[in-house]
């Protein structure tokens, strides 16, 4: 399994009410490139940024929840490593890593596509944000 399995994911609940701020690093090994994605303590995350009309079927903290912290990271550190990485790669180790965690195939292809429709206000979101040198709390 590519999440090392000593790496609980662990966080504690912001005061803000919807972000959670991980204690525990988190580890992801991408076999195809040989990287290993690590999420650092202290990342600001909320889970999955799933809207609110599809939490019925897609909770923001279902059993994909690391793999969409994971997924966070990826699209703010923009990163692996000294690496550069695109959203298109994100976003797919969002789909390859909630397949880790025994995620069923029409979820992790939901979630997906999802990210690939709408993820780019986000990641541009982001570039912007770090352009400017905030911090992701910011963004």
């Amino acid at each position: 399994m590519p999440f090392h399995s000593d790496d609980p994911l662990e966080a504690e609940f912001f005061g803000d009410g919807k972000h959670w701020i991980l204690r525990h690093e988190l580890h992801w090994v991408d076999p195809e490139h040989d990287w290993t994605v690590i999420v650092p303590i202290g990342f600001n995350t909320d889970l999955a940024s799933v809207p609110r009309p599809f939490w019925p079927l897609f909770p923001t903290h279902g059993r994909y929840a690391p793999a969409a912290v994971l997924h966070d990271w990826l699209y703010w550190a923009a990163q692996v490593g000294n690496e550069p990485i695109d959203r298109g790669y994100a976003d797919g180790v969002l789909r390859r890593a909630s397949g880790d965690l025994g995620v069923s195939w029409p979820v992790r292809w939901a979630m997906w596509s999802g990210v690939r429709a709408g993820g780019h206000w986000r990641w541009e979101r982001y570039r912007n944000a770090q352009a400017a040198g905030k911090t992701k709390a910011q963004a």
